[in-house]
């Protein structure tokens, strides 16, 4: 059958070079075609290039159209892998979460005694991860960061990639999680505020409370080292956001792959409304009380 499509330019011959060109092009597309049939083209083909046959523009071809058919078909598999600032952000957004928390609790129990509530901070954050992770990773759902990001937490020894799944945390897995993220943070911020509170970075070199000062000292500045060059590599390969979840053998995937990303501005629109309403409340509010007590 016919190639149905677009026309060369009326009137125009077609030289040699390409002759060669749209030899090799349909020879490519027709490739399931008999042998007879391509030999059949290529005598068409040379006798306009000659002048003694048809021109090209008595044949209804569409060049775009046929050297698409040669072009290798790419990829239509979706991304695994999610995007880093995806991941970045759920992690930032669960932290974000327990400070809130927190804060307006300390703000209730401030009433009361301040200092004593400074004291116990430690023990305050470290109930609202307990419940967090309580209602979210240990129950078999996922964070509110992981929710909002469309993301959920694998068991990364099982990842496919192919076919984009992967087996649940084990249980296992999720008691190290309550051990990494919530009683290490915990243990650490009580020990140093231990430390601090008595002053063993003051004593002599010779007392072993100081050794042990330096010694945690030089254990945090390592953590941080090990911090950054985890971020460098995420960065890299897009897995383990934390080293926390490296040790733990956990990561994160694209609940649903197809969907994008989207970002709504609706809370934040609130959030300046409100803000411009207080300010504006705060300007008025000494000239009102000003005319209250003439």
């Amino acid at each position: 059958p016919a190639v149905q499509g677009r026309q060369v330019e009326h009137g125009e011959l077609v030289s040699s070079k390409t002759v060669r060109c749209c030899d090799g092009i349909l020879e490519g597309s027709i490739n399931a075609r008999p042998f007879r049939r391509r030999t059949s083209l290529r005598t068409r083909m040379s006798r306009m290039s000659s002048g003694q046959g048809p021109r090209l523009s008595d044949l209804e071809v569409d060049l775009p159209s046929l050297i698409s058919d040669t072009r290798p078909l790419r990829s239509n598999t979706l991304n695994t892998l999610p995007n880093r600032a995806d991941q970045l952000e759920a992690s930032a957004l669960d932290d974000e979460l327990v400070e809130i928390l927190s804060e307006q609790l300390r703000r209730v129990l401030s009433l009361c005694r301040s200092e004593v509530v400074e004291a116990v901070r430690p023990e305050i954050d470290a109930i609202f991860h307990a419940i967090i992770y309580s209602f979210s990773v240990w129950s078999g759902a996922q964070t509110p960061g992981n929710v909002f990001q469309n993301l959920i937490f694998i068991d990364s020894r099982t990842y496919n990639v192919s076919r984009t799944l992967g087996k649940p945390m084990t249980t296992r897995q999720k008691v190290l999680h309550a051990m990494v993220f919530v009683l290490l943070p915990w243990l650490w911020a009580r020990g140093s505020r231990y430390l601090a509170k008595h002053e063993w970075g003051a004593m002599g070199e010779q007392d072993w409370r100081y050794r042990v000062w330096k010694a945690v000292q030089r254990m945090e500045s390592f953590h941080k080292l090990v911090v950054v060059l985890n971020l460098v590599v995420f960065l890299r390969r897009g897995r383990y956001r934390s080293v926390g979840e490296r040790i733990i053998g956990m990561r994160v995937i694209p609940k649903d792959p197809s969907l994008t990303r989207a970002l709504n501005f609706d809370y934040m629109n609130q959030v300046l409304a409100w803000q411009t309403l207080q300010e504006v409340l705060s300007s008025l509010r000494p000239i009102v009380v000003r005319n209250a007590s003439r």
